[in-house]
């Protein structure tokens, strides 16, 4: 015959999903992570990738939003529980706001923790990217274009009068 303490550990068992910590997380998960945050892949209550507001130095990613933190080295500074908790129920307003109707399920913020900590983990070999000098260069290269053909188009106006009709 069972007493009641151990029917009831029984039954709050069977229905316990095991806790996998990151530490465990497969380079699967942690592209699946990084394909999360950047939005190559929709999450799947259609909110915001994390990018759009926050920035990670990574080589492998353009650089991001500049609203929110840079979170290179989030896992640091909150570790695994910090960083899910965050997610699963965001504290800040922007991001209450972005996903209060989007929440994020408990494997987006699982693979989400996971590139977190493998870009905390990586940040060292990592190179900031510096896109700057590029959009100035791209910038000069359209304004040089867009006058050249401005002034073909101006030149050929002004060799032939508006009302050229009207004076023959």
């Amino acid at each position: 015959v069972a007493t009641a303490t151990e029917t009831a550990k029984v039954e709050t068992t069977e229905f316990e999903i095991p806790v996998r910590s990151v530490n465990e997380a497969t380079d699967a998960e942690i592209e699946i992570g990084q394909i999360l945050f950047t939005g190559e892949s929709r999450l799947s209550g259609r909110g915001p990738g994390c990018i759009s507001c926050h920035h990670i130095k990574h080589d492998k990613l353009i650089g991001g939003g500049l609203l929110a933190k840079d979170l290179t080295d989030a896992f640091s500074r909150m570790n695994e529980a910090g960083i899910k908790a965050i997610l699963t129920s965001p504290p800040f307003p922007a991001m209450k706001e972005a996903y209060q109707n989007n929440p994020l399920t408990e494997e987006e913020a699982y693979n989400l923790t996971a590139f977190l900590k493998f870009a905390d983990e990586e940040q060292f070999g990592q190179h900031a990217r510096d896109w700057q000098q590029y959009f100035l260069i791209a910038g000069v290269l359209g304004f040089v274009f867009l006058m050249g053909v401005f002034s073909m188009t101006w030149a050929y106006r002004r060799k032939r009068p508006v009302n050229q009709k009207i004076y023959d």
